[in-house]
């Protein structure tokens, strides 16, 4: 599936979940996370010498209804190796990425008691990435990007109580090309255990 069938796939399932679903606890929340991140390669030479990485995020959020909530999240990649050209092996790039993101979120039930749902989320990605250029393992340069990016995602939730909950989520940031003032934003992909507490 291409970078927009996903999006708008993702974003129909988040809205069309009925208001007839009561899901979640209402109210305000934070938590935490840790997980894997896999940034995918950036142009068409590149070669990422990394697979998944340790990464991590905090957020903040409020459920406005048991079926709706908006989110507002943290995240930190994993950073990741590059190499430019196979013609070129001595330049490399370690590419560090960190995500602030806007998200609406649909819940929706999946069992009678309501302790597991399923949901869906949609939003925008403040990106901020940097990466070290080395030659031979030494730095010789640093490049930095910027970009506001689509994100997307689903996950899976169990309410211990009205106060804790936690999740597993996975999410997807759509890169951005390069130009000659700034590097190229790869599409990132993130998977996370979370805890959080509800107020």
């Amino acid at each position: 599936m291409n970078t927009i069938n996903k999006i708008i796939s993702i974003a129909l399932l988040t809205f069309t979940i009925n208001s007839y679903t009561h899901a979640m606890p209402q109210g305000p929340y934070v938590g935490g996370g840790i997980g894997g991140s896999i940034l995918n390669n950036f142009s068409d030479t590149s070669k990422k010498n990394d697979g998944l990485q340790f990464a991590g995020r905090i957020f903040a959020g409020v459920n406005l209804m048991e079926w709706l909530g908006l989110e507002l999240s943290y995240a930190k990649y994993g950073e990741t190796e590059y190499t430019l050209d196979d013609t070129y092996d001595s330049v490399t790039f370690n590419y560090h990425l960190n995500t602030t993101s806007l998200v609406a979120k649909g819940y929706f039930p999946l069992d009678k008691e309501k302790k597991w749902n399923f949901y869906g989320l949609f939003g925008v990605a403040y990106v901020n990435a940097n990466a070290d250029m080395l030659f031979f393992d030494t730095k010789i340069a640093n490049e930095s990007s910027h970009a506001y990016s689509p994100t997307v995602g689903i996950g899976a939730t169990y309410t211990f109580n009205q106060h804790l909950l936690t999740n597993i989520e996975y999410s997807y940031v759509n890169g951005k090309d390069g130009n000659s003032s700034h590097i190229a934003i790869p599409d990132s992909n993130l998977l996370t255990w979370n805890i959080a507490v509800v107020f």
